[in-house]
């Protein structure tokens, strides 16, 4: 027995977990992580920015295409009946790899900033 008389879960592997103030869902296939409305609504502020200043963010042609691609992954994502959070932190973060080379002066310091928010709500 645990502190508090609670004896530990054994999860798959033989692994013992005790005193859990939360959930648990390791391969856990029916779990869902929920996108907060909020979250929603600057995921979508953030395409229609760095949609506008994408001719001035200094990328490559091929880059910018990628970056509108990727963008449009997002939002198809956010648009979704049930957003998937792990593939948004990834849309996110590969939009933050292509701008963070370039992007400068105070939109890319606002665009970095909400990158960075954006990443920490997405968990």
């Amino acid at each position: 027995m645990e502190a508090g008389g609670k004896p530990p879960v054994q999860v798959a592997g033989g692994v013992n977990v005790t005193n859990i103030g939360g959930n648990v869902a390791v391969n856990s296939p029916n779990a869902m992580q929920t996108v907060s409305s909020d979250t929603l609504a600057n995921l979508r502020f953030f395409v229609e920015l760095v949609s506008a200043q994408l001719p001035e963010l200094g990328l490559t042609d091929t880059d910018q295409q990628e970056v509108s691609e990727i963008l449009e992954e997002i939002t198809q994502e956010a648009d979704a009946p049930t957003p998937e959070k792990g593939r948004l932190r990834t849309l996110v973060s590969k939009t933050g790899g292509f701008l963070g080379r370039v992007a400068s002066g105070a939109s890319g310091g606002v665009i970095a900033t909400m990158i960075t928010n954006l990443l920490a709500a997405l968990g």
